[in-house]
């Protein structure tokens, strides 16, 4: 009974949430700020891969979704759950979830959003392996559209994150007829209810949205806005000291820094759902061995390595996911610094002499994944590993064939604050995403773990499943446990409203207002 007692506490916390609304703009009215101000420009590290949300599970792509498009559910900057096209929500048992949708919704094309354009989206979604794991418990032969604005879904297990994950961009509702007619060029032809519209689109410049006039929600204050590329770390933080830009996102923590001492900008600094790693290539000998990815584990003096190249922003990794999301493992310790454990490792796994061969590390341009490499490049060759590093772009990056190289670093953000999206898509090879393709691994205690725990609706129980997930995904290293980084955000001091999203995205500029 303690299990469906704990399922029926949750329901009932997460139906209380479904009966409050959303946070308000401060005027709701889409009336221009008194400044006057019409465009609000934002300066990003990369431009998006692609506008399609089932076809993307990138920040850059979804920072961009978000504000074209509009979840069922949505997690304010606090995390909780708030209604989005679903008004309000209730399950009636512990595999059926009923929607109520809102009425007098419209696509950006005038189509009118029912319950027919949740179940094909959710079915666009469930076909593409990019995303489909975060539904991939939904049985949609088994749910339905009641009526045009009621959709029943079907679960084949007490799935646990499906309102969190219903609330992630991937997820986002689509018009089938807007797809159907754009064909393949729907990834650059989006049409979704949000609060603003794509207005242009000009590669390796920049994208234009134009506010949504008919939004249904609260409406921005201006009427464009303007995502501009700036890869450079250093140009982001210029423009927006100079007011070239209004807000710069993800500076580096010497800009950061540098304009705290600014009266022109306002600095936002913020710990949230995302940690940095390398990713091992578990697949590729010898780091099949277990051995031979400790040893890198123990290589290399990573607190130091992290203190030095983030400037003291963030901390070292205790646990695989971010210590801000619920369930992480806080009792892990850390590798030391140990080179000659890293040595003695190589040797019981056959390489007394160090590894053999040259091994690559991959990286985007972001310049402390960068230093962060050259600094291992050095401390690694101690220990006999050799390496080369190789710097890609994005859109290299996002055809990236898994296998093309032994090490890869990256972010990975538990957006939607649960467990499930920080561990299962990425230790877990049968997930099918990007994150789990490129370490390819497979241990069946750990996917054991981890589907029980998407399971589970009694919270002290899933607690302690995925404590055990993290303790032996943590002594198997399919990554480098490496660190936490703090985000660092930038406004003009002219910018008011701006309050950052702990996974990095959501349609938090539509609240922006000028002074």
């Amino acid at each position: 009974m303690k299990k469906l007692k704990g399922f029926v506490l949750l329901l009932a916390g997460l139906m209380l949430l479904a009966s409050c609304s959303p946070a308000k703009d401060p005027t709701g009215s889409g009336a221009p700020s008194a400044s006057g101000k019409n465009d609000l420009i934002v300066a990003v590290a990369s431009e998006p891969v692609t506008l399609d949300p089932a076809d993307q599970n990138d920040s850059a792509s979804s920072l961009a979704i978000r504000q074209m498009y509009d979840t069922l559910i949505i997690q304010d900057e606090n995390m909780n759950l708030t209604p989005g096209l679903a008004e309000s929500w209730e399950f009636t048992d512990d595999t059926t979830l009923v929607l109520h949708l809102r009425k007098d919704v419209k696509f950006h094309n005038g189509e009118t959003f029912t319950s027919a354009d949740v179940m094909y989206s959710l079915g666009r979604a469930l076909a593409n392996p990019k995303v489909s794991s975060f539904i991939d418990s939904v049985d949609l032969d088994s749910s339905k559209a009641v009526d045009e604005y009621t959709v029943e879904l079907k679960t084949t297990i007490p799935y646990v994150p499906l309102l969190t994950n219903l609330s992630h961009t991937a997820i986002s509702m689509v018009n089938q007829k807007a797809v159907e007619e754009a064909g393949d060029a729907f990834n650059e032809t989006p049409c979704g209810t949000g609060p603003f519209k794509l207005k242009a689109w000009t590669h390796g410049d920049r994208v234009e949205f134009v506010r949504n006039d008919d939004y249904w929600g609260d409406k921005p204050t201006y009427e464009n806005l303007i995502f501009r590329a700036i890869p450079e770390n250093a140009n982001r933080a210029i423009e927006v000291e100079t007011g070239g830009v209004d807000i710069a996102l993800s500076l580096a923590p010497n800009d950061g820094t540098r304009l705290k001492d600014s009266a022109d900008v306002n600095v936002v600094v913020y710990s949230g759902l995302s940690t940095t790693g390398i990713q091992i290539n578990t697949t590729a000998k010898p780091f099949d061995d277990v051995r031979v990815r400790q040893a890198l584990n123990y290589a290399c003096d990573y607190q130091s390595i992290g203190e030095s190249v983030y400037e003291g922003y963030g901390t070292r990794s205790i646990c695989p996911m971010s210590s801000e999301v619920w369930g992480a493992n806080k009792d892990l310790s850390p590798f030391s610094y140990d080179p000659a454990k890293a040595k003695s490792l190589l040797a019981e796994a056959g390489y007394p002499d160090g590894l053999p061969e040259k091994i690559l590390l991959v990286t985007n341009d972001n310049r402390q994944r960068i230093d962060t490499f050259e600094i291992m490049q050095r401390q690694l060759a101690e220990v006999g590993i050799e390496s080369e590093i190789a710097v890609r772009d994005m859109a290299t990056l996002a055809s990236f064939i898994p296998g093309d190289y032994e090490l890869f670093i990256a972010g990975w953000g538990s957006t939607t604050g649960d467990p499930d999206n920080g561990l299962y898509q990425t230790f877990n090879s049968n997930s099918g995403t990007a994150n789990s393709a490129r370490i390819q691994f497979r241990d069946p205690q750990i996917i054991d773990l981890l589907e029980q725990g998407r399971a589970e609706a009694d919270s002290d129980a899933r607690y302690e499943i995925y404590q055990q997930a993290q303790a032996l995904i943590w002594d198997a290293c399919p990554w480098i446990w490496f660190w936490q980084p703090d985000t660092i955000d930038a406004t003009t001091s002219q910018v008011k409203g701006y309050v950052p999203h702990p996974s990095g995205y959501y349609q938090f500029f539509a609240k922006v207002t000028f002074a």
